[in-house]
């Protein structure tokens, strides 16, 4: 891909504008983060999820990790994940 292209097209700052080295939130660890997630496969990670992807938003991007496990994203209420996100 070259640099500044825009595949998917959407309005938001594309890879190459990332800082990998300081943007990266472990969704279990990163001290960043108010809610952490388990991973467990019994726990509900949406809101840890949820969270990491907002503080990457509004960090100006960022990439959000989810280390080996396996997470429940069970959705309760009304509410949605955030728009303008690349997922991969």
């Amino acid at each position: 891909m070259e640099r500044n292209t825009n595949p998917y097209d959407l309005p938001v700052g594309w890879g190459h504008k990332y800082n990998f080295t300081r943007n990266i939130y472990n969704v279990k660890t990163d001290p960043r983060l108010t809610v952490k997630a388990i991973g467990d496969g019994l726990t509900n990670d949406k809101l840890a999820i949820q969270t990491a992807i907002s503080v990457a938003k509004k960090a100006g991007g960022g990439v959000v990790f989810l280390p080996e496990g396996i997470y429940k994203l069970l959705h309760s209420g009304w509410g949605a994940w955030k728009w303008e996100t690349v997922w991969y």
